[in-house]
């Protein structure tokens, strides 16, 4: 094992990293492909992607729709929360982008090994993989919502919510109108749904701690009659864990550092990952100096607020469950008070602000 950076997990996280480290890096993924499973409905911010495509150079080709507002629908009322968005939200195709980033990093000298499961970590930069142990000078744990290799070394932080996602690819003759519609229903779930309408498909899906293929089923029969919507085939039925928690303000113990989801780097109202691990990319290229050595205080200094902003939205989402039990309620209660049109400023600090003041007004 000749270079001298490993990135455990060939995700998003860690091939974004590794088409910025080229050279000096590794990757190890346990799958046979990178972007493989699928899991993620890959919505981010036009700011975020334009950080990825500054950081890549990736463009539009991996972009499959653009939206510029979220329309919230509790499934027990007809009428629609819609928030307007400052900036559009844009639909990625996760599979392609980490193709492409995979390209990248192999391109510049990247090392990428599937089919690689690494079993420990140790804080000197020992990896343990196939009954062989590779020392590097640093290593970077992007292993995802599995948390087993961050946990043992404690570079997580405080896990509060192990959720899962699940969702449906549809291929349809009948589609809604194109747009991305956030579902709430208190028999389904506490939390959320949606359903993404673009170029013919629709991407449905929801969150969940448990039965989540049961619960799929009875939100896609519940969708077909409440969107007229006409299916012709499921293209994929895919999912996986979604985990909220408190991230350390530095993921980083002797010679390893968590990244994205492996350090809890999750949008807390949304399960969404892609925001925070571009975050924590922009700043290790800023802080990180290859192959060891890291400033510890600029990576703080950068990364203090999207941090912060994540215990803010815990602390709303604690709010959200214990005032009204479910996502469900509070919309409805919105509804019930006219309150059915909002303008949103950010979607990556994740209508942190607006939220906070409509919960401030119904109670």
């Amino acid at each position: 094992m000749d270079k001298p950076i490993a990135i455990v997990g060939g995700g998003f996280s860690g091939l974004l990293l590794a088409s910025i480290l080229g050279d000096e890096v590794v990757v190890f993924e346990e799958h046979g492909k990178v972007g493989r499973p699928p899991h993620c409905t890959g919505l981010v911010s036009l700011s975020t992607f334009r950080n990825i495509s500054r950081l890549t150079g990736i463009g539009s080709e991996v972009i499959e729709g653009y939206f510029n507002e979220l329309m919230i629908k509790s499934l027990s009322v007809d009428d629609y929360v819609v928030l307007k968005l400052s900036e559009p939200v844009v639909k990625l195709d996760r599979v392609r982008i980490e193709e492409l980033l995979a390209n990248i990093a192999t391109s510049k000298g990247a090392l990428i090994k599937v089919n690689h499961v690494v079993t420990k970590v140790s804080p000197d930069g020992a990896v343990l993989v196939k009954n062989q142990v590779g020392r590097f000078s640093t290593v970077f744990l992007a292993e995802g919502s599995s948390l087993r290799l961050s946990i043992f070394l404690n570079l997580c932080g405080k896990v509060i919510e192990k959720l899962v996602g699940a969702q449906y690819l549809l291929k349809c003759y009948r589609c809604p109108d194109e747009g991305i519609y956030v579902l709430t229903s208190s028999k389904l779930t506490r939390f959320f749904g949606w359903l993404i309408s673009y170029d013919g498909k629709v991407l449905l899906g929801l969150i969940t701690r448990k039965y989540p293929s049961i619960k799929l089923k009875y939100l896609l029969k519940t969708a077909v009659k409440e969107f007229n919507i006409n299916v012709k085939e499921v293209i994929k039925v895919f999912g996986g864990s979604i985990v909220i928690g408190y991230p350390r303000l530095i993921p980083y113990l002797g010679n390893v550092f968590a990244l994205g989801d492996a350090a809890l780097m999750v949008k807390p109202i949304s399960g969404g990952g892609l925001y925070g691990a571009v975050r924590q990319v922009m700043a290790i290229s800023k802080s990180f100096n290859p192959p060891k050595d890291f400033n510890k205080l600029k990576y703080f200094r950068l990364m203090l607020t999207t941090v912060l902003n994540i215990y803010s939205q815990i602390k709303l989402l604690r709010l959200i469950l214990s005032t009204y039990g479910t996502y469900d309620s509070l919309i409805r209660s919105l509804i019930k008070l006219g309150i059915k049109d909002v303008k949103v400023i950010d979607y990556d600090n994740h209508l942190l602000n607006v939220l906070i003041n409509l919960i401030k007004l119904l109670t």
